[in-house]
């Protein structure tokens, strides 16, 4: 890259993504490899959503998620969503030391957090969500005449 940065500083010797005043320049890469928007990052949350979204979808009585239908699918992406990022704001308010900034003022974490508790209990009440209590059988002979015929090669029904 020879151009410099906007700044009109020259380029940087050592860093060919930042000019020489350590302003990053248009087209760089570096937000591919580091921070909150690595692909390490994103790949570490796919995994924790899916693990959430499974743990949701069983809680609501279904095999798996994708045995979910469509309108149960959607009800379980916005629950998880909400359960990760009223857990993430919790970790930000304990890493940040509570609540309250040294000068008394409530962190904007704060109220973020509370609307996403809010949204999980909201979720929670959604009719998609509502846990459907599987029928067991009573005794041997009733699992027996709930159980799918199985038919031997060749026989008719």
């Amino acid at each position: 890259m020879t151009a410099g940065c906007r700044c009109g500083a020259p380029m940087h010797p050592e860093h060919p993504d930042r000019c020489a005043a350590g302003h990053v320049v248009k087209g760089n890469l570096l937000a591919l490899v580091s921070g909150e928007r690595s692909t390490s990052f994103w790949q570490e949350h796919d995994e924790l959503y899916r693990e959430k979204r499974e743990e949701i979808a069983t809680h609501a009585g279904h095999e798996s998620y994708e045995d979910a239908g469509p309108k149960a699918r959607a009800a379980i992406d916005g629950m998880t969503q909400a359960v990760i990022l009223r857990d993430s704001d919790y970790s930000r308010i304990v890493q940040s030391g509570g609540v309250l900034t040294s000068s008394g003022r409530v962190r904007r974490v704060a109220s973020h957090w509370q609307e996403m508790d809010r949204r999980v209990e909201a979720w929670t009440r959604h009719p998609e969500l509502k846990r459907v209590p599987k029928e067991v059988a009573r005794s041997p002979s009733e699992a027996l005449a709930r159980a799918p015929v199985i038919q031997a090669a060749g026989e008719e029904r």
